[in-house]
C-alpha cells in the first residue's frame, strides 16, 4: 500500500493582513478574448455552434468555515444544474476527520480508512456531476446538423465538457500536491518537519474560499483544462471519427467553440479570468489550428507559448505553477509577505516570492501517454440504477468508449502523484 501523507492542519485559521505596494499592469477589456472570425475549414454543417455558456467545474464557495466541516454526514452537491464537478482536498478529509474524532489521524493509513467509510460524494478526489454534463449538452444547438449526425456531435461536446471538467479538478489537485512538494522541500532543508516557514494549506484554503472571485488557482485550473484536457493530444478519439467527412478539421473546430465558451467575457469570476493570461486569440489561430486538425503533438505548446505570464517582469522567468507557489507561500507563518497574486492581473509584487522556479518534475509542461496506468488518471463507472437511465446516458456512452479492449477502467493521459498524494479513480455521480 502506498504511503498516504498527512495533511498538515495546524495555522488554518491564520488572519493576514496583506498590505503591499502595487505595480498596476494595465490592458484592455477586448485585448484577451477570441474575436468573432470565420473558421477557415470547409466543414459539415453545424460542427461550428457556438456552445452555451458553461456552468461552474466547481462547489459553491459560500461553505469554508473549517471548524463546521463534517463529511460523514451525505450531500448531494450534484443536485445543482449549475455545478459540473467539484474536488475534495485531502487537507478537508483530514479537517473532517479532527472534527468529528476530537484528535489528529496517527497516520496517513487512519486518515485513509476513514475516507474510505465516508460518503462517496464526500471523499477525497475528483467528482463529476454526469447528470449535470448531460443537461448542459441538452442546451446545444444542433441547426444546421444532418440528423445522422446529431448524436455523434453531442457525443464528442459531452466528452470535450467531461474532459474540461476532469482536468480543470486536476489543477486543484495539483494546486494541493504542491503544498506537500513545498512542505518537503522546507523539510528537507531545515531538518525538521511542519516548519513554521511551511506553507499552511489550510490557510491558503481558507483565503482563497473567503475571496472566490479572485481566486488565481481557479486561473490555474483553468489553464489546466486547456493544457491536459481540451489540447491534450494524446486524449483518444472518438470510435466514430473515422465516419465524420474532415474529421480533423471538425476536432479542431468543436475545439475551438469550446474556447470560445472558456475565454467569454461575460463568466463569472474568477473563471473568466483566465483570458487575461492566456492569448486565446493566438492558440486559435489559423496555423494553430491546422496543427490541431493534422494531430501533431506541437499543438500541446501552444497554451505554454501562448501564456502571457511573459508580459510581468516580476515573474519574467516563471512559469504559471510559480505563481500558485508563489501565492501559497505568502500563507507560512514566519513569512514576511509581499503579497498575493490575484486572478485579474491588475498588480504584482515587485520582487514575488518564487524563489523555486521550474520547480522539480512540472508535468504540467508534458502531455503523456498513459503507458502506466498506476502514474495516470482513471475514471470508475456511473452508478445508474434506472436501467433507462443508463441506456440514455452519453457520458456513461463517453466513457466506455474511452475503454481499451478488456478493460474496466479507462485510463487517461494525465499525471497523478502516486508517490506524493495518490488519486483513486475519478468518482461520477448521477
Amino acid at each position: 500500500m502506498k504511503k498516504w501523507p498527512l495533511p498538515n492542519l495546524d495555522g488554518g485559521k491564520i488572519r493576514i493582513n496583506l498590505d503591499w505596494s502595487e505595480r498596476h499592469w494595465f490592458f484592455k477589456e477586448d485585448d484577451y478574448f477570441i474575436k468573432d472570425r470565420p473558421l477557415i475549414f470547409d466543414l459539415p454543417k453545424g460542427w461550428g455552434n457556438n456552445w452555451p455558456d458553461l456552468p461552474n467545474p466547481d462547489e459553491d464557495p459560500s461553505e469554508f468555515w473549517l471548524d463546521r466541516i463534517s463529511l460523514s454526514s451525505p450531500r448531494n452537491p450534484c443536485s445543482k444544474e449549475t455545478l459540473l464537478g467539484y474536488y475534495m482536498s485531502w487537507h478537508i478529509v483530514g479537517v473532517s476527520f479532527f472534527n468529528e474524532n476530537g484528535r489528529q489521524p496517527r497516520n496517513g493509513e487512519e486518515l485513509k480508512l476513514y475516507n474510505d467509510s465516508l460518503p462517496k460524494e464526500n471523499r477525497f478526489g475528483i467528482h463529476i456531476c454526469s447528470r449535470s454534463i448531460e443537461k448542459y449538452i441538452e442546451k446545444f444547438s444542433t441547426e444546421g446538423l444532418e440528423p445522422s449526425q446529431i448524436p455523434m456531435y453531442l457525443e464528442y461536446c459531452t466528452f470535450l465538457t467531461m474532459i474540461y471538467v476532469i482536468a480543470h479538478e486536476w489543477g486543484h489537485y495539483r494546486s494541493e500536491v504542491l503544498s506537500f512538494q513545498i512542505s518537503n522541500l522546507v523539510k528537507s532543508i531545515s531538518g525538521e518537519p511542519n516548519n513554521r516557514l511551511s506553507p499552511s494549506y489550510l490557510s491558503y484554503f481558507v483565503y482563497k474560499k473567503e475571496y472566490p472571485d479572485t481566486n488565481f488557482e481557479e486561473v490555474f485550473a483553468e489553464w489546466a483544462s486547456l493544457k491536459l484536457g481540451i489540447f491534450n493530444y494524446y486524449m483518444k478519439k472518438p470510435a466514430f471519427a473515422a465516419s465524420i467527412p474532415n474529421w480533423p478539421q471538425v476536432e479542431a473546430t468543436v475545439k475551438f467553440m469550446l474556447s470560445q465558451a472558456i475565454s467569454r467575457p461575460n463568466r463569472i469570476r474568477p473563471y473568466s479570468d483566465i483570458r487575461f493570461w492566456i492569448d486565446f486569440d493566438s492558440i486559435t489561430r489559423d496555423v494553430v489550428m491546422k496543427r490541431l486538425s493534422e494531430n501533431k503533438p506541437s499543438i500541446n505548446r501552444s497554451v505554454n507559448d501562448n501564456v502571457l505570464i511573459d508580459e510581468i517582469k516580476s515573474f519574467k522567468k516563471g512559469k504559471i505553477i510559480d505563481v500558485l507557489m508563489h501565492n501559497q507561500m505568502q500563507f507560512s507563518q514566519d513569512h514576511q509577505f509581499n503579497g498575493i497574486v490575484k486572478s485579474a492581473p491588475l498588480a504584482y509584487p515587485y520582487e514575488p516570492d518564487s524563489s523555486f522556479y521550474h520547480f522539480g518534475d512540472d508535468e504540467c509542461l508534458v502531455a503523456h501517454k498513459p503507458s502506466n496506468s498506476e502514474n495516470f488518471l482513471q475514471i470508475g463507472n456511473p452508478a445508474y440504477s434506472d436501467p433507462s437511465e443508463r441506456f440514455n446516458s452519453r457520458v456513461l456512452k463517453v466513457i466506455e468508449s474511452l475503454k481499451e479492449n478488456n478493460s474496466s477502467n479507462a485510463v487517461l493521459p494525465i499525471r497523478v502523484f502516486s508517490e506524493m498524494l495518490p488519486l483513486d479513480p475519478i468518482y461520477f455521480h448521477v
